[in-house]
């Protein structure tokens, strides 16, 4: 019994004891290099037709956010232009290169992020200025790099897309945003679709002269659009202008009762102010205006401003007529 005991003891014992683990990690790491290989034709034979090169980039291994590219930056008879010359001596047989478009010496003709070609087309030889027989040469030269990618930019967009301004008066400033944030080129043009209402410079929009124009903001081949309304100068003296109460005068009121027009004033003014008082109020009711004014010694009184056809401005004037006999009324038409 007592081994039996000391068994049963000795067991509880070693399953007491604790035992403490340590775990070891080994981070396994390769570094990756970008590699590629581009290959470009080595020569390009043209011909009297148009004909094809493909500049290939395969085993492409890059970082993210980068690709390669390449340029056409030196040709060895054409300093500048899209218009290549193949030569012999002077003589001279000309050529053109498109990609996406026409390319031009500088211009970046291919951009690979992965394994692909590109496609250029040589154009039909213009042998019209070779003077001698024999071969006619020029040398190409690409230079090829990796750089970051270019990020596209994926719209534009105006603060405001409405503005309603003053001719002759306060410029407007429209701000426009370029999305995304890091947008390889965040250039934005700005166009009026009228510049003789108004025009824009940097996003400053400035008044002309009454009429309506669309302000356009444009980021690579997006764009956004604000609506400019522009009305007309008010005349200083316009708002010293005092309208007739009904009990001015008899004649007066019964203009106001019975006449066709949108507003009565009592003022003195010069036929030029009168003249310039109908504009301005023929441009804000949209249609032509017909100005009914008395004569006066030291100019002219205008009683009544009617925007509506002659006929209704005829009647006005003869109901002024007829309750004013001794000061006879003449009515102007101001076109709209």
């Amino acid at each position: 019994m007592k081994k039996l005991l000391a068994i049963i003891i000795a067991a509880v014992m070693i399953a007491a004891c604790s035992v403490t683990a340590f775990a070891e990690t080994t981070n396994v790491s390769y570094d990756v290099q970008p590699s590629y290989t581009v290959a470009i034709p080595a020569s390009v034979t043209l011909g009297d037709a148009a004909v094809t090169a493909d500049i290939t980039a395969s085993n492409v291994i890059l970082e993210d956010g980068k690709q390669i590219k390449v340029d056409l930056t030196a040709a060895s008879n054409t300093a500048s232009g899209s218009t290549f010359n193949a030569k012999n001596g002077d003589s001279a047989v000309t050529y053109t290169i498109t990609g996406d478009s026409a390319i031009a010496v500088g211009d970046t003709v291919a951009t690979f992020a992965a394994n692909g070609s590109k496609t250029l087309t040589f154009s039909a030889a213009d042998k019209s200025a070779a003077t001698v027989a024999g071969a006619h040469t020029e040398t190409l030269t690409f230079t090829v790099k990796v750089e970051s990618a270019a990020v596209a930019v994926t719209g534009v967009s105006l603060d405001k897309d409405t503005l309603e301004l003053t001719a002759g008066g306060d410029s407007a400033t429209l701000r426009a945003t370029v999305a995304p944030d890091d947008a390889t080129d965040k250039t934005v043009t700005w166009e009026s679709s009228d510049t003789s209402v108004a025009t824009v410079a940097d996003g400053v929009v400035t008044p002309v002269a009454a009429g309506t124009a669309t302000i356009t903001a444009k980021a690579s081949d997006e764009t956004a659009t604000c609506a400019v309304t522009v009305t007309p100068a008010v005349p200083e003296y316009y708002n010293k202008l005092t309208k007739i109460n009904d009990n001015f005068s008899d004649q007066v009121y019964l203009l106001k009762q019975l006449g066709r027009g949108r507003q009565a004033y009592n003022s003195s003014l010069t036929a030029a102010q009168a003249y310039a008082l109908a504009t301005y109020q023929a441009a804000i009711d949209g249609k032509p205006v017909y100005v009914i004014m008395s004569s006066q010694d030291d100019g002219y009184e205008i009683h009544y401003a009617v925007s509506t056809d002659a006929a209704a401005a005829e009647h006005t004037a003869d109901l002024y007529n007829i309750c004013n006999e001794s000061n006879p009324v003449r009515m102007y038409y101001i076109a709209q």
